[in-house]
């Protein structure tokens, strides 16, 4: 009977243990999804960099990965970078391509190109413009 309940106490800490050290970069990642909850984006972009960073191999990565290209995308993020967050999607896509945010990953991707083909196109239009006005 000592002998059951000693095996049984040796496993639980080792599952313990174990446990401990595979969920530090899902700790990381929540800490990050804090911090973007409560609009530090640039704080919550550091981290899930940090994650990127530190736990690459991770399952942790592909979310860190995602999480990171969403927050640089953001509508209320003033410094959001359209150009950046297509990079951080494109990269997701190439390294978790069957990723369950996969598809949705190649929507903003193409959503947010369009958005940069569209700001290219308005200074284009801007710019003949003024030289229209010039002469």
């Amino acid at each position: 009977m000592r002998s059951a309940a000693f095996v049984l106490i040796f496993v639980s800490l080792v599952l313990l243990s174990s446990c401990a050290v595979f969920t530090v970069p899902g700790r990381e990642v929540r800490a990050a999804d804090g911090l973007f909850k409560e609009k530090r984006y640039n704080d919550a972009i550091t981290a899930y960099r940090k994650v990127l960073h530190d736990y690459p191999d991770s399952s942790w990565a592909a979310d860190a990965r995602y999480r990171l290209a969403l927050a640089l995308a953001f509508h209320d993020n003033p410094q959001k970078d359209y150009h950046l967050a297509v990079q951080e999607f494109e990269e997701f896509l190439k390294l978790y391509p069957k990723h369950e945010n996969a598809r949705e990953a190649q929507n903003w991707r193409e959503v947010l190109k369009s958005i940069e083909e569209l700001k290219q196109l308005d200074i284009k239009h801007e710019e003949k413009r003024e030289k229209r006005e010039k002469r």
